[in-house]
């Protein structure tokens, strides 16, 4: 229960810091849309802020020069009207009268019918305005509302910006008109204040008041205007527009003109603001897979950590059973024979042959346990050029004597083509990974009819290991019942038997293959198990030949 307990625990951790970790993103990316939809907005703003001041920059001059223009010159007048004004005029109680036009004019005609019945008296404010040009006075009332209640900075803006435009539209568009401009002389008669833009239906005009109650100004070409206008803005917004602003259109000031009665509409195709830093996606891409990997390695480390307390755990419950029978038997043949209580000479022998017997089996568990260490740890010797056929002449002795106490016989056959063969070996490695297999065909395999154990020596010309050189390989088969499917899918895992399977069966902590195998790769070979045709257990241990001498 307890790796189940601890699978769940990570489980709901897990899922924790996934949690938290997709919440982090999400608002992460909701400020970073925001944060790039406001520079976005601020880059449209601040063209749309530019496009306005280059517009009425490009205006200002024709308005000061109307504002300049004498009295008599809206009646008389030798210079053109320029291309964005149609007609010059003067409104009074003889008419209307134009200096570029005859009375049989059509344009005069149709400007006659604009400014029929009182348009301009209606339309123009009852007294000059004496701060910035227009709705200047109406516009700064808005300003200071607007920051007192603070309802949005961007109309603040707006407002602030506008105000700086209409002042220096009013500064650059009076200064010809003041009382002590000696250059410019003014009749008398001379209309009174400056002038104002105005739409009279779709028409706009620039008029002004007299103090005789007549009215002058020029009625604007607005299509060649906005063209003109717009060409001065093209390079900020390309698909911009202007259309007129009726009074009280844009009581904030927003995208207003400040010399015309216009207001821009920044259009469909906007600036988008450059992106600044290093992409937010990429950032969080990078944390999610950093978090994955932390957890993957979490994981990986806290199963092996279960793992291996598994394996502790039934490795000290295996070696506690393995240890408690050869230590009893230990002990009490050893009480007898010091007591003097086992006076026959033959009985003593036996018993001393007991004693040897279980002491040798102790010596070779506790030689597997510090062979096991020593490999964990990396302190096994490197291989080196060996003569096989010689060096399992040397083992073989060792492998009779413990095939002999299970009433079992060890041969040994040496192909012709590996006679000669020398391999990167260990040989005391090789030993014990032979031993061990030797000793598990005496324990499992000593109730078939064929009591003998087949130790081949062989030598290949074609390997996985090295594609450079041939192998060598090793071979014990045994003739008992074999493995089952399920002892061979654990049969490498190292502490792989509990206590209560190694007291039904031979005895053994389920160490020995694990590390015949930690062995075999210590020397750069391979361990594998085969189920041979006529049953039984085949065991190929392959090494590396070793380069031929000269």
């Amino acid at each position: 229960m307890r790796p189940r307990r601890t699978a769940i625990a990570f489980a709901l951790a897990a899922a924790l810091l996934f949690a938290m970790v997709a919440a982090l993103s999400a608002e992460l990316l909701r400020l970073d849309r925001e944060g790039r939809e406001a520079r976005r907005r601020a880059g449209v703003e601040e063209a749309v802020r530019l496009a306005l001041w280059r517009m009425d920059s490009a205006f200002t001059p024709v308005l000061a020069r109307e504002n300049a223009r004498p009295p008599e010159a809206y009646v008389f007048s030798s210079e053109p009207a320029g291309s964005s004004i149609r007609l010059h005029f003067r409104a009074d109680s003889d008419g209307v009268r134009s200096p570029e036009a005859s009375g049989d004019d059509a344009r005069l005609a149709k400007l006659r019918v604009l400014l029929a019945g009182g348009a301009l008296e209606r339309a123009l404010p009852a007294s000059v305005p004496d701060e910035p040009y227009g709705q200047a006075p109406a516009m700064q009332a808005q300003a200071v509302e607007v920051r007192k209640t603070a309802q949005t900075q961007q109309a603040n803006r707006g407002l602030l910006d506008w105000n700086a435009r209409a002042k220096n539209v009013y500064s650059a568009s009076n200064v010809f008109a003041a009382p002590n401009a000696p250059a410019l002389p003014r009749a008398r008669t001379a209309p009174a204040g400056v002038l104002s833009a105005l739409w009279l239906g779709d028409e706009l005009v620039l008029a002004k008041r007299a103090d005789d109650g007549s009215f002058a100004g020029a009625w604007l070409d607005w299509p060649a205007l906005r063209s003109s206008l717009l060409a001065e803005a093209a390079e900020l917004l390309p698909a911009a527009s202007l259309r007129p602003a009726p009074p009280g259109a844009g009581a904030r000031g927003e995208r207003l003109l400040a010399s015309l009665p216009a207001q821009l509409v920044a259009g469909a195709v906007v600036p988008d603001a450059e992106s600044t830093g290093f992409p937010v996606g990429f950032v969080l891409a990078a944390a999610w897979i950093g978090v994955l990997l932390a957890l993957l390695a979490s994981g990986a480390l806290l199963a092996g950590s279960v793992a291996l307390g598994e394996r502790r755990a039934a490795f000290v419950s295996a070696v506690t059973h393995e240890l408690r029978t050869p230590l009893t038997t230990l002990r009490m043949y050893a009480e007898m024979l010091a007591a003097g209580m086992v006076p026959d000479e033959a009985r003593r022998r036996e018993y001393l042959s007991t004693l040897d017997r279980e002491a040798t089996r102790l010596g070779r568990l506790v030689e597997n346990v510090l062979a096991w260490s020593r490999v964990e740890q990396g302190r096994r010797r490197a291989p080196e050029p060996t003569h096989a056929a010689a060096m399992l002449g040397r083992i073989l002795p060792l492998l009779e004597e413990r095939a002999r106490q299970a009433g079992l016989t060890v041969t040994l056959d040496v192909d012709p083509g590996a006679a000669d063969v020398r391999a990167m070996a260990d040989e005391a490695g090789v030993g014990q990974v032979l031993f061990n297999l030797v000793d598990n065909a005496c324990k499992y395999a000593d109730s078939g009819p064929n009591r003998r154990v087949e130790v081949s020596l062989l030598a290949a010309t074609e390997s996985g290991i090295s594609r450079r050189s041939g192998v060598v390989e090793i071979v014990v088969c045994d003739f008992g019942p074999g493995l089952s499917a399920a002892a061979r899918r654990r049969l490498f895992v190292p502490f792989s038997r509990p206590a209560q399977e190694a007291a039904g069966s031979a005895p053994g902590v389920g160490l020995g293959l694990a590390l015949c195998r930690r062995l075999a790769r210590s020397m750069g070979g391979t361990l594998r198990h085969e189920v041979p045709p006529g049953g039984g257990a085949r065991f190929v241990l392959r090494l590396r030949q070793a380069a031929r001498g000269p």
